[in-house]
């Protein structure tokens, strides 16, 4: 009788630790789709997949003399956004300090705690003599990464190739791309392409 009990048990705990792993949140059908959708036209407001984004300064107000916003797909001509699908221009000019623009997303899971996401982006940067550029990566209010247009050495418009960032087990929430532009005057532009993410 001993042995029989003894025996059993084991099969009673893997019954009830196959559901609790079947609900797991940790799992690729919960992982959002991060890529840039269809674009309508030129520095659109929108693109696919739900995303969009918003423009805050403080204080003053923005001056978009360059290209700002979500671009189609370039497929011809000696443009280095060649190939790369639709992308988002980062090319603002803001005449006063403090500006930020927000790449949001509607639609798709919400990063959960205690899983292991890494979140890649392509970047192409503009530098020159200019203020730098800086990307934060964020998960919800967690910035988990950060690129500087500097110290990139001065080059014109260069693909930098994918830069990847891993998400620390505590951040959650929606994955948004902030760009700060720290002071006022000509900026450092980036170029964002093809966002993707693991999910584990």
């Amino acid at each position: 009788m001993v042995r029989g009990a003894a025996w059993v048990t084991p099969a009673v705990v893997a019954g009830t630790a196959a559901p609790a792993f079947a609900a797991s949140p940790c799992t690729t059908s919960a992982c959002p789709d991060l890529s840039f959708g269809t674009v309508a036209g030129a520095n659109a407001a929108t693109a696919g997949n739900g995303w969009s984004y918003a423009a805050t300064s403080s204080p003053g107000s923005w001056s978009n003399t360059n290209p700002v916003g979500f671009q189609p797909s370039v497929t011809s001509g000696n443009d280095v956004m060649v190939g790369k699908g639709p992308h988002f221009a980062a090319t603002a000019e803001p005449t006063t300090a403090n500006r930020v623009l927000t790449l949001s997303q509607t639609g798709q899971p919400a990063l959960v705690s205690g899983c292991a996401y890494t979140i890649s982006v392509g970047i192409v940067t503009y530098t020159s003599t200019s203020t730098p550029l800086v990307l934060n990566v964020m998960v919800g209010s967690t910035r988990v990464g950060q690129y500087s247009t500097q110290p990139e050495p001065s080059a014109g418009y260069t693909d930098r190739g994918t830069k990847t960032f891993s998400v620390p087990a505590t951040a959650s929430g929606a994955v948004t791309f902030q760009f700060v532009f720290g002071a006022a005057g000509d900026h450092e532009d980036i170029k964002l392409y093809r966002p993707t993410i693991t999910c584990a």
